[in-house]
């Protein structure tokens, strides 16, 4: 007799790790676009990195004031 195998199946999902954050940080967290003038945001970025946060965090923290 004869075994045949399966072709395992082509179309089985992979898991996605962009896809994966991308669909915590929708879950997570709300997106808010800025829109200011060409320099500030190098300008804020010095200030960011010189108090040791990130940009986003740096923005949240003056929001927050």
């Amino acid at each position: 007799m004869k075994i045949i195998k399966r072709k395992e199946n082509s179309m089985e999902k992979k898991f996605d790790q962009n896809a994966y954050i991308r669909e915590y940080n929708e879950k997570t967290y709300d997106r808010i676009e800025l829109k200011i003038p060409k320099g500030k945001k190098a300008e804020w970025k010095a200030k960011a990195k010189a108090e040791g946060l990130s940009l986003t965090e740096w923005i949240t923290k003056q929001i927050e004031k």
